[in-house]
């Protein structure tokens, strides 16, 4: 059988999943010689989850079934996975004993998406956090026209909390206001709400004015870097809890979003961001476009550019909660 697919639902996305067979049995898929430690087979990965043979080439590995393409690039973090970029904690390597990648990908990136009703979802008690990012003081990027980021995206937090509601899970929002609220703050709202999902919002600004698209991060495993980085700490966050159900959601709002803006995907990406690492739940961070390009800023600044941005990411969140399967009551 092929792996889960996303198909399209009465209203809107739901997430489905198709059941699984083990064609080939891993500790017969492929045999000798075996990875290094702390890395994966891809060739025994592709058997687990019922993909054909591989598609090998000097540069690229490219697994794909009826519903679900993924190609690895060698030497590379970045993968694309249906055609959205997503950038790996650790690359895929190519040598003698065949393409791997990091097992931590393996089990908290690659895993979730092919299998997403392996995720355990929210209780019913619990909230979806939203957060929209500065506030108060802290005004965040700043456009021509006195256009301020902590102002569009409050009101792009607004907008999804008028929604309705998410599988009887309430929506909240870290402010209603513009107040000022430091990085703890937001996390320990999240706590004291018993959040099931954290999603912050942002814009983006940058010197290269002719930067764009939307951004999606979410925590670096233990040990590995930021995707602009090289640092790696080996110590775990309280987020890294949360990888593999982070990363679904990742996926699920970041799909959404360059569906319905059809901006440039800039990708799933790694960043050890204070609110993704101090999260008591599944949590990332939604950088919504450039403010500092000025197509881009045009479309951001349109009230009806940002209620497409805030239905993406209701959406996003109901794929999330319709693939994973419920906690048990």
């Amino acid at each position: 059988m092929d792996v889960g697919h996303w198909a399209l639902g009465v209203g809107r996305w739901v997430a489905v999943l198709l059941p699984f067979t083990l064609l080939v049995p891993p500790a017969l898929a492929l045999g000798k010689p075996r990875p290094a430690p702390g890395r994966t087979s891809v060739r025994r990965m592709a058997a687990r989850y019922g993909f054909p043979t591989p598609k090998v080439s000097k540069e690229t590995m490219i697994l794909k079934s009826k519903f679900t393409e993924i190609t690895f690039h060698a030497d590379s973090r970045r993968i694309l996975f249906n055609g959205m970029l997503i950038w790996l904690n650790g690359g895929a390597e190519q040598a003698k004993r065949g393409w791997t990648i990091t097992t931590v990908d393996a089990s908290t990136v690659l895993a979730p998406l092919l299998r997403p009703g392996d995720v355990r979802g929210p209780a019913g008690t619990q909230s979806i956090v939203i957060d929209p990012g500065h506030g108060g003081q802290d005004t965040g990027a700043m456009a021509p026209g006195k256009l301020l980021e902590k102002h569009l995206v409050l009101d792009v937090a607004k907008q999804i909390l008028s929604d309705s509601p998410v599988n009887g899970l309430k929506v909240r929002l870290t402010r209603t206001a513009d107040n000022t609220l430091t990085l703890k703050q937001r996390s320990d709202l999240a706590a004291k709400w018993n959040a099931a999902l954290f999603v912050s919002i942002h814009m983006n600004s940058a010197a290269n004015k002719a930067a764009e698209g939307i951004e999606t991060y979410l925590l670096p495993a233990p040990g590995y870097p930021s995707t602009s980085g090289s640092e790696k700490r080996k110590e775990p966050a309280a987020g890294n809890r949360h990888d593999a159900a982070s990363s679904l959601l990742a996926y699920c709002l970041h799909k959404q979003l360059l569906a319905r803006t059809k901006a440039p995907d800039r990708g799933i990406r790694r960043a050890r961001f204070d609110v993704l690492r101090d999260a008591p739940c599944p949590a990332i961070l939604i950088e919504c476009g450039f403010l500092s390009h000025a197509a881009e800023r045009k479309r951001l600044t349109s009230p009806q550019y940002r209620k497409t941005l805030a239905k993406a990411i209701s959406e996003g969140i109901r794929d999330f909660l319709a693939g994973t399967t419920p906690a048990k009551k």
